[in-house]
């Protein structure tokens, strides 16, 4: 099993949680209409 290098292991992290946190922050903004 390859390990992935640890930059690019963060950077699609990152990526993800930004995408998680504007989807959640999209429903809560929904929500609080």
């Amino acid at each position: 099993m390859e390990q992935l290098p640890r930059t690019r292991y963060s950077q699609e992290f990152r990526e993800q949680s930004v995408k998680l946190f504007k989807e959640s922050g999209l429903t809560l903004v929904e929500a609080a209409k």
